[in-house]
């Protein structure tokens, strides 16, 4: 398998052909071979969305099989340097300060490390 195969499929969900992977060897060139298969922006974005809705992971998870030699971690920043080529990445969410905190970030707060001490 190649990397093209791992990103399709962590992008998409879907299997790709195997014939479709000759020479794509760039972030740039999978992400406009994954385009070409019908998976355009706005098409990914609604996967993404819908996933996240699920409390499902998205990019999805990458077989062994898919990945082929490529290690998890080479195989991960493939992924991420195709879903920037693409614009699939979120935009960071900050917290708005004035807003009270929630029980869970309460109860975090509450419980700092050991090694954090106390004052006064």
């Amino acid at each position: 398998m190649s990397l093209y195969s791992a990103a399709f499929s962590a992008l998409s969900g879907e299997d790709c052909d195997p014939g479709e992977q000759a020479n794509l060897k760039t972030a740039a060139a999978v992400a406009k071979k994954i385009v070409e298969n019908g998976w355009s922006r706005e098409k990914l974005l609604a996967l993404r969305d819908e996933a996240h809705e699920q409390e499902r992971r998205w990019p999805f998870p990458v077989s062994p099989r898919a990945r082929g030699d490529v290690g998890p971690a080479q195989t991960h920043a493939f992924i991420q340097q195709v879903c920037l080529e693409l614009e699939l990445n979120d935009k960071p969410k900050l917290r708005d300060a004035r807003m009270p905190l929630s029980a869970h970030d309460a109860q975090l707060i509450a419980q700092l490390p050991p090694h954090h001490g106390k004052v006064g």
